[in-house]
């Protein structure tokens, strides 16, 4: 009885080990049951990508600055301090500020850093614990 068991478990493996060879001499035989993907059209472009207009505030340096954009204003900074509002339909200058002092950014950089610094700290202390009492 366990010989038998032995043999048909053999049978088993041998035929299961054999499951992708031979359904690939089942798609030679019989054709590929896969669905067949259609070539996709060629992509036509509808508009052009053009620059309507730019403006420099100055250099932003070290530092990466996003432009804002409010009631069709877009507003940019320079690193130095320089911060400017520019017509969003045509780029004109619609305000220009010095605030006097460098920009700041970086201090707020490095409090997000502390931050998460802090909370990877607060999650490895609860996986050291957790693991501890298991």
């Amino acid at each position: 009885m366990i010989r038998g068991r032995n043999a048909l478990a053999a049978v088993a493996v041998v035929l299961l080990c054999g499951c992708q060879t031979m359904g690939d001499a089942y798609d030679r035989v019989f054709g590929s049951s896969k669905p067949k993907i259609p070539e996709l059209a060629p992509i036509k472009p509808t508009a052009a990508a053009r620059i309507l207009w730019q403006a420099n505030v100055g250099a932003a340096e070290k530092s990466v600055f996003f432009p804002a954009v409010a009631n069709g204003v877009v507003y940019a900074a320079g690193r130095a301090g320089q911060i400017a509002g520019f017509d969003a339909a045509t780029g004109n200058s619609v305000s220009r500020f010095e605030a006097g002092t460098r920009i700041a950014i970086d201090v707020l950089n490095a409090l997000r850093e502390v931050y998460r610094a802090e909370r990877d700290y607060a999650r490895a202390r609860y996986t050291y614990v957790i693991n501890t009492l298991r």
